[in-house]
């Protein structure tokens, strides 16, 4: 559990968080959506204890693992296997049981084989995957990922969203709809530093996003306006889409 109380922040100039309260359960994906400037980032920072805010309270169950959008600039070890192997050694991990947390971390972030490769000579997708990689080597209760599909080609999103789906505890940072649509269970929407939606993905969607800046992703649009309903992906559209022409051909 996360539990945040009252959280304002300032860098100097006003206020970037603004009374902010909140709890983030375990085993469920929790989107944090807002344009750029509402405060997304910081308060994934909060959540990680990488910020100690201005004002309020944050109490945390467990190990909060943070993945920044451009992990890159944090590799500094010259093998995959090294690099993932640096948090759980500075956790006190030695011998077997650090073996066994990187194996394990790098299995989750389908990196098995690319131990030995510099971090840095890695896809930009392969790159993502090792921060997560990373992260989970140091087994958190909850993994924030800060804008995680941004700069990532689209057989490396594939790839990324099967491995985000397997993580459990997750916050998504993002101002990427479709993701959100794909994987949330819930969304809080940030406006302004404030805390303005916290709902069911499926209830967010039904409000008008328009004054926040956000809108549908073009799945949900295209369903709502074939009235299929709810639908997160464009397989699920496609099978709403044959199920129906299969009812009227056989005049049900």
């Amino acid at each position: 559990m996360i539990r945040l109380r009252g959280i304002w922040h300032s860098y100097g100039s006003g206020y970037v968080l603004r009374d902010v309260s909140l709890d983030i359960g375990e085993d469920e994906v929790t989107a944090v959506v807002g344009i750029n400037g509402a405060g997304k980032t910081t308060l994934a920072k909060v959540m990680a204890g990488l910020i100690r805010p201005s004002r309020g309270r944050v109490e945390r169950s467990g190990l909060v693992g943070y993945v920044p959008q451009n992990p890159e600039y944090f590799f500094f070890e010259d093998t995959v296997f090294d690099e993932v192997a640096f948090g759980p050694r500075n956790l006190g991990m030695r011998g077997g049981e650090l073996e066994r947390n990187v194996r394990w971390a790098l299995r989750v972030a389908g990196l098995e084989g690319l131990e030995e490769r510099n971090p840095h000579t890695l896809s930009g997708g392969e790159k993502k995957r090792l921060a997560i990689a990373c992260v989970l080597s140091m087994r958190p209760l909850h993994v924030v990922l800060d804008e995680p599909l941004a700069n990532v080609d689209p057989p490396s999103r594939a790839r990324l969203m099967d491995v985000m789906r397997s993580l459990g505890s997750v916050v998504l940072v993002t101002h990427d709809m479709g993701l959100v649509l794909e994987l949330a269970d819930r969304v809080v929407l940030l406006h302004g530093g404030k805390v303005v939606l916290d709902e069911g993905t499926e209830e967010f969607f039904q409000e008008d996003l328009t004054p926040y800046g956000l809108e549908k992703p073009l799945t949900l649009r295209l369903a709502e306006e074939m009235g299929l309903g709810f639908v997160r992906t464009e397989g699920e559209l496609l099978e709403r889409l044959s199920t129906g022409r299969a009812g009227v051909e056989d005049g049900s």
